[in-house]
């Protein structure tokens, strides 16, 4: 798929089967995007989402004009996570998400929402013979994974002496509801038995 980005020509690599066809068997591969299938991180905390890419022979990397980085979010098409242009972030990622090192995205508070998928795709401009050609490819996705470790267990907030002394409390009252029972009990059947006797 071919389109026009500004005066250069945009070429996407997206390994499809059409792609396959029109290229006769082999489609081109300029360049490479590498992310990992999952990364976990703790509710609150900060996160950084790995992507990396690789130019593939015969082109090298000095032959690499300009570099854009994007992630999204949810899918490939999804809504930005990170743009060069903040107006175009989606409102959950604006001043929480932002570029590290190359292309890793940093994301600041991770939240339950955050449990997603994040797709790093990466436009570079290379020298070729054609003149400044512009390349897109994007990455398979990372999973979040967020863990929420900030809600204790209520046992815990009870030392184990205490937990012992509720216990005891607990056994207690229910032997002496038993005993008053019984007690209630056997002065009914005394009470009962003196007045058959005194009626006889």
């Amino acid at each position: 798929m071919v389109r026009r980005m500004s005066s250069s020509r945009v070429i996407t690599l997206r390994r499809t089967p059409a792609l396959h066809r029109k290229s006769h068997g082999k489609p081109p591969s300029i360049f490479s995007v590498n992310q990992p299938i999952e990364t976990t991180a703790q509710k609150v905390d900060p996160v950084t989402l790995n992507c990396s890419y690789t130019i593939h022979y015969p082109y090298i990397e000095s032959e690499v004009v300009r570099l854009s980085v994007y992630w999204r979010v949810g899918n490939i098409t999804g809504p930005y996570a990170y743009h060069p242009h903040q107006e175009m972030v989606h409102p959950n990622y604006k001043e929480r998400a932002t570029i590290t090192g190359t292309s890793d995205l940093f994301i600041e508070g991770v939240q339950m929402a955050d449990s997603t998928s994040f797709y790093c795709f990466v436009v570079i401009k290379l020298c070729t013979d054609d003149g400044h050609v512009d390349f897109i490819q994007y990455g398979a996705g990372t999973k979040l994974r967020i863990q929420d470790f900030t809600a204790p267990p209520m046992r815990s907030l009870m030392f184990p002496g205490e937990e012992i002394l509720t216990l005891y409390v607990a056994c207690k009252s229910l032997i002496l509801t038993i005993v008053a029972a019984l007690l209630v009990c056997y002065d009914q059947r005394t009470t009962k038995a003196r007045i058959t006797t005194q009626s006889g």
